[in-house]
């Protein structure tokens, strides 16, 4: 018995020994620890790596923090909103828009809001291109900002994109594969209230419309 299990364990060790030769045994490592999950990546993009760092608002150099693409279609036979087929709302701010290339002068330079985004944030200019963008108020004055809330385009096949407000009341989404084509339903909502675009949208420059004074009023959630 002792002479076969030596014999086995001889066979094996050059069986193994063989395999380990000709490369066809590779070594697992221990994976990762990535950290716990969260609502956007932490990591820092080549277009905002000259972002500063507010106390208010927390560091800048991170992505939007929007939703991926939902292409999910609605089989509802009620009305069709933006919001239609969205999953239920969430109490999270969204990556913050401040950047020291802000400068609109005033007491806080870095704070884009009220600023037709698309000045800058399109093809050929100095900003990242983004699919839509704006600010959003507590109140049709835009005196304070409303962070935390859920900004929403959708198509009426059922594609759609989904983003937060930072701290500042300001939003922004960058463009991803497979983005729903204009014409848009657009939306915003916080935990109790839902403020939707009474026509179709075609154009993800939302300061540019909503200036307020007299103008289309400021997107603001009572």
């Amino acid at each position: 018995m002792r002479r076969a299990t030596y014999a086995f364990a001889l066979a094996f060790g050059l069986a193994f020994g063989a395999c380990q030769d000709a490369g066809l045994l590779t070594t697992l490592e221990d994976p990762v620890d990535s950290g716990p999950g969260s609502l956007a990546d932490t990591s820092t993009p080549d277009d905002l790596e000259d972002a500063d760092t507010n106390a208010d608002a927390g560091p800048v150099d991170v992505p939007d923090g929007g939703g991926p693409v939902d292409a999910a279609r609605d089989t509802s036979t009620g009305p069709v909103t933006a919001f239609t087929g969205a999953p239920a709302y969430q109490a999270a701010n969204g990556a913050s828009a401040r950047n020291a290339k802000h400068a609109f002068g005033g007491a806080n330079p870095t704070n884009p809001a009220k600023q037709a985004c698309f000045s800058c944030h399109k093809n050929g200019g100095p900003g990242p291109i983004f699919l839509f963008a704006g600010t959003v108020f507590k109140e049709e004055a835009g005196t304070n900002p409303a962070p935390g809330v859920e900004i929403r385009v959708r198509t009426n096949a059922g594609g759609a994109r989904i983003v937060r407000s930072d701290g500042d009341g300001n939003f922004y989404l960058k463009p991803a594969a497979g983005d729903p084509a204009t014409p848009w339903q657009a939306g915003a909502r916080n935990a109790t209230v839902v403020q939707l675009m009474k026509d179709n949208v075609t154009d993800g420059n939302c300061n540019g419309c909503h200036v307020g004074g007299g103008g289309t009023a400021f997107i603001h959630l009572p």
